[in-house]
């Protein structure tokens, strides 16, 4: 799910026919929803951001295809490759600079607005979401990863240096010590995506029951729930808009989803590839 400047939504879907195949749709401040792109070559993408050059970034893999493609918002018959990774993406996220951060299974890749790509590091966890933040003047690049089968997840956070470089680890939030990220039966609190407010709190879409998105204040290290009793898990994507939050959402059978636009009364930070 994206946000573009206007406040349109776009949405990719996987219709279950026979064969499956995928779509993207375009969804105005109405809600009312249109079929921008049919047929799409990828059953549902990974992620999508609206980004540079007002195009819709989309990131996927199929098979031995592992890209990120962009759609050109005026025309979308306009589809080409952006940049072939080595590993599936899973999230990206753009800095100041024009550059395309990629999640990218174990890998965390960077992809330069000329299109080449370095690797900037290689994880014993699985990335979840990577996002851009800036704070104090300083600019983080935040992951959120798990290894399931070792019953880890985190999030951290690194500095960018001034020459692109990454800084020290900074853990943010661990399992292990974060006792409310193991449920009552010891399985992870699945962690989908991290956004933040102006104010400096982080957003969380999770599986969480029965309130799966959670606000977590990195200077008090507390967290709470928007609107407890009201939204239900699970959330797989969030972007801030203004005030609002919108936010994908599908049952644990995955057979329904919709998306959600939560009032949460206060403005996101900033998001650069939208700029």
């Amino acid at each position: 799910m994206a946000v573009d400047r206007a406040g349109n939504v776009y949405a990719s879907t996987k219709v279950e026919a026979n064969p499956p195949f995928g779509q993207i749709l375009k969804i105005n401040k109405n809600g009312e929803p249109t079929i921008w792109v049919d047929n799409t070559p990828y059953l549902k993408a990974n992620a999508m951001k609206v980004g540079p050059n007002n195009k819709l970034y989309v990131a996927y893999s199929l098979g031995r295809i592992k890209e990120v493609a962009t759609i050109d918002l005026n025309d979308s018959t306009l589809q080409e490759t952006y940049v072939s990774l080595r590993r599936a993406p899973f999230d990206i996220d753009f800095d100041q600079d024009g550059n395309l951060w990629v999640a990218a299974q174990t890998d965390l890749v960077k992809v330069k607005p000329d299109q080449s790509q370095e690797s900037l590091g290689a994880f014993s966890l699985f990335l979840q979401s990577v996002r851009v933040h800036e704070e104090g003047g300083t600019t983080y690049i935040y992951l959120a990863g798990q290894n399931l089968a070792k019953k880890e997840e985190k999030v951290w956070r690194y500095p960018l240096n001034a020459d692109g470089s990454l800084g020290a680890e900074e853990v943010i939030l661990d399992a292990s010590t974060d006792g409310w990220l193991v449920k009552e039966d010891g399985s992870l609190v699945d962690i989908k995506a991290i956004t933040f407010s102006t104010d400096g709190k982080m957003y969380i879409a999770t599986d969480m029951s029965p309130d799966p998105l959670v606000i977590y204040d990195m200077t008090t290290k507390t967290y709470d729930f928007q609107y407890p009793g009201l939204i239900k898990p699970k959330l797989l994507s969030l972007s801030w808009f203004g005030n609002i939050i919108f936010a994908a959402q599908t049952n644990y059978g995955e057979s329904d989803s919709n998306i959600l636009r939560i009032d949460v009364g206060k403005q996101g930070a900033p998001y650069y590839g939208r700029q």
